[in-house]
């Protein structure tokens, strides 16, 4: 069993990183007594980028609906303009109808409220609460079967008022309709033509749609099927054709749960062409259940199923040609709203990290967190103050795009390293993020780089209690100053001997690593795609032998000057100090 507290009596492991530049000869290695280092090469070419918007956000639409999240308040705002470049899912939406606007229109009226709250003190009812709604939310599934409460639905003033506050901070939407209403076993259609018909008038950008949620769940409540939801994608396909405004955008599914579990669902859907309707295959994973203990967040063999998992999807697509992206649009540590006391706290990282990192080398196109706001396993919690996993999420959002490089090593088990180009660094800048496991702490050297600084940040449990959901980063306590997120302030030490803590996880930036291959995909932005893939034909590769690019020259004068970085993440700052004003003059008019 693993002490929620660290064991100080850990032994120091040296771990030997190199980069293969050919900068060491193979002699100079073997004199080296292979019982005391682990060699670790990252081997600088790359198959996969990821995009800015690698990393995203799901919210369940109550939360917004029931004032749950105050979109207007500052600390919401800051720490929501700190994730840029993020698209939220908002998903299995009931949507208004003009009889639904007509019915919250009178429930605005005075005497009807004055009602409900006799109602509810009548009936000694107690206010909702996070866990309640999150009930209602995974419970949808059966309450929405043959009628659609209205407590549920999404109506037209909340959502002007979600797409007032993704505006402000810059956010896109993937949206998804509820599929549960069929008319002689087709999608019925009407919700979804009120909503894009007004969407449309109103000029509202939704780059990305779905139909459904984790419909391999339904056969509970109802009877649809794999070969039914493929149909019902392929009449959402048609529907969208009808809105010129929305023809660009793209249609994301079947968001089934973890592939070992809806395996012969997946299967009907894609024997059914379910592929042809969709631009990306959807699927979700989380490690465990909410009775998950506190060991689970660190095993290795439980982190190392999710790859076991996408193999399955994997085969799958290719036993039926179907060769679209995989995009995770709902993930967390534990399904059901998470681990009481755990999915909020600093252990719950690991499994946070680990996401990261085996997405990137799996080429999984992009990953949605669930959630941003309620439920246990949420990154900010209901007091508006971010739990430990959002500052990893910060990190991730602001330092890591680009090529994906691969790291070979016969390191132990408990530390898990990936490594990537980095942004707002220098020109070719790599960035490491790994994490120990172990209550050992270990040492990093890296040999061609061992004379040059680098950038260190090590995060780790407030008083060395894994259970903490206050992180502190290189010894220094996070905390929020109002709607001030807290500066991160990066430790600048040599790289011939890294400290990397036990039970910590890290990010190390190499700020002079010049790598080529980095320095290319930051320059050749008119090559990209939408999900920031470069053609495979551009590919840059690092010869293992010379050390030298395939298809450029050695030339590394123009490799630009070092930016500064900004380790302090704002406050929302003047578009917070903007949106703020104008709230506040409507409010008074």
């Amino acid at each position: 069993m693993v002490n929620r507290k660290l064991n100080r009596n850990g032994h120091v492991l040296l771990i030997l990183m190199t980069l293969e530049l050919g900068s060491h000869s193979q002699e100079e290695q073997e004199e080296t007594s292979q019982d005391e280092i682990i060699n670790v090469h990252i081997r600088k070419n790359s198959y996969y980028n990821i995009s800015r918007s690698f990393l995203n956000l799901g919210f369940p639409h109550l939360f917004f609906k029931w004032s749950k999240f105050p979109m207007k308040s500052p600390q919401a705002l800051s720490l929501s303009l700190a994730l840029p470049d993020t698209i939220i899912r908002i998903y299995g939406t009931p949507i208004f109808t003009p009889e639904d606007e007509v019915y919250f229109a009178e429930r605005n009226n005075e005497d009807w409220e004055i009602k409900r709250r006799k109602k509810k003190r009548e009936d000694n009812r107690e206010d909702e609460t996070d866990e309640n709604i999150t009930e209602k939310v995974n419970g949808s599934h059966a309450q929405l079967v043959g009628h659609k409460p209205r407590e549920l639905i999404l109506t037209k003033t909340v959502w002007q008022e979600v797409v007032e506050f993704a505006t402000t901070v810059k956010w896109d939407f993937m949206f998804g309709f509820t599929a549960f209403s069929h008319i002689n076993g087709v999608w019925d259609t009407r919700y979804a033509i009120t909503f894009l018909e007004w969407c449309s008038k109103e000029k509202i950008p939704i780059p990305e749609f779905q139909l459904g949620n984790e419909p391999n769940l339904y056969a509970k409540y109802l009877n649809i099927n794999g070969s039914t939801v493929a149909n019902d994608f392929s009449v959402f396909r048609n529907l969208l054709k009808r809105f010129p405004f929305y023809n660009s955008s793209k249609i994301i599914g079947p968001d089934v749960t973890r592939f070992n579990a809806s395996k012969k669902y997946f299967e009907s859907f894609l024997k059914a062409n379910g592929c042809d309707y969709v631009d990306e295959i959807a699927f979700h994973h989380y490690y465990f259940k909410d009775d998950a203990k506190f060991e689970n967040f660190m095993d290795v063999k439980l982190l190392n199923n999710y790859k076991v998992h996408l193999e399955v999807g994997k085969e799958l697509m290719e036993k039926y040609n179907c060769s679209k992206p995989l995009r995770l649009t709902e993930t967390s540590s534990a399904s059901g709203g998470g681990v009481l006391n755990l999915s909020d706290t600093f252990v719950a990282g690991f499994t946070w990290m680990d996401k990261f990192g085996q997405s990137a080398l799996h080429n999984i196109t992009k990953i949605f967190r669930h959630s941003y706001f309620g439920g246990i396993y949420s990154l900010v919690n209901k007091k508006l103050k971010p739990n430990p996993d959002y500052y990893l999420t910060l990190m991730f959002k602001r330092y890591v795009e680009g090529p994906v490089l691969t790291v070979k090593s016969n390191r132990p088990r408990h530390i898990r390293i990936y490594a990537n180009c980095a942004r707002e660094y220098k020109p070719g800048s790599l960035v490491i993020y790994l994490m120990n496991l172990s209550d050992m702490k270990e040492y990093i050297n890296f040999t061609s780089f061992s004379t040059q600084t680098v950038s260190v940040f090590r995060f780790t449990a407030y008083e060395e209690d894994l259970q903490s959901k206050r992180v502190l980063l290189n010894g220094e306590e996070l905390v929020m100053t109002g709607s001030n997120l807290p500066y991160m302030k990066e430790s600048r030490e040599l790289g011939d001997r890294i400290l990397i803590p036990p039970y910590s996880y890290n990010f190390i930036f190499v700020t002079e690593a010049r790598v080529k291959l980095c320095i290319n995909y930051f320059q050749q932005d008119s090559s990209k795609d939408q999900n920031g893939n470069q053609d495979t034909k551009n590919t840059v590769e690092v010869n293992a032998t010379t050390g030298k690019h395939n298809t450029d020259s050695d030339d590394d004068s123009n490799n630009g000057c070092l930016s500064k970085l900004r380790t302090d993440v704002p406050a929302a700052g003047s578009i917070l100090i903007i949106y703020l004003i104008v709230n506040s003059v409507l409010l008074v008019l």
